[in-house]
């Protein structure tokens, strides 16, 4: 998705040696930072940590880079991604994420940790900055990823739903398909590998309607 996004922008051609605030600039401009909000106040904010985003949690995360000389996408700023990107040896590079923090499985409760302070630490000596875009990604219109995984998958977009932080990331809308097994083969053609399927109802896709969220199946209200 943060690949898609920065090529329909048009970054790819804008981004050799252009001026690092240039690029956030426009980024604050493409996605209305002004008018989405969204909630990151879990992280640790400690002393790498830009105090913008301590105060709104969009944009820029680490402000390490004057001039960007190349763009990583990413979902999350894993540790692996990181020690990736560290491990290559560049300088004056942006890591453009869709989340500030990284998933993970294998704790109980808020699923998010922070990105380990030594790696921030050589990020910073690497000018290596980071941006993350979550709520204003989600948020429906060209570059959302609920729109762009249900045209993937071969559902209309009829109607918005599922508020999540003033704004819409849901949509419902019909596909071509009649059953729940044809939707997981379709599924997992997109996504590229296997997929669960929880059977609580029909087989039968009623009326052919999909409703479509990504990133909100464990969400209570979503679901209600």
């Amino acid at each position: 998705m943060a690949i898609f996004v920065i090529l329909k922008l048009g970054y790819n051609n804008l981004i050799k040696n252009m001026k690092a605030k240039e690029i956030y600039q426009k980024l604050e401009k493409d996605f209305h930072l002004d008018q989405c909000s969204d909630d990151w106040s879990q992280m640790d904010f400690n002393e790498y940590i830009c105090d913008n985003f301590k105060e709104r949690y969009m944009g820029l995360v680490l402000d390490n880079a004057e001039e960007i000389e190349k763009v990583y996408t990413a979902v999350f700023p894993s540790d692996k991604a990181l020690k990736e990107i560290l491990d290559k040896g560049e300088k004056n590079l942006l890591i453009f994420t869709h989340h500030p923090s990284t998933w993970d499985t294998t704790v109980d409760g808020f699923p998010f940790k922070d990105m380990s302070k030594d790696l921030l630490i050589k990020l910073k000596e690497k000018n290596i900055s980071l941006y993350c875009l979550h709520v204003p990604l989600d948020a429906n219109g060209d570059f959302s990823t609920t729109i762009n995984y249900a045209e993937e998958i071969g559902v209309s977009y009829d109607e918005d739903f599922a508020e999540y932080y003033g704004v819409q990331v849901g949509v419902i809308g019909r596909t071509s398909l009649n059953t729940l097994e044809d939707l997981v083969s379709r599924v997992e053609k997109a996504v590229g590998h296997k997929v669960k399927s929880l059977k609580y109802g029909s087989n039968n896709i009623a009326n052919q309607k999909i409703a479509v969220v990504a990133g909100g199946g464990n969400d209570p209200e979503i679901l209600k």
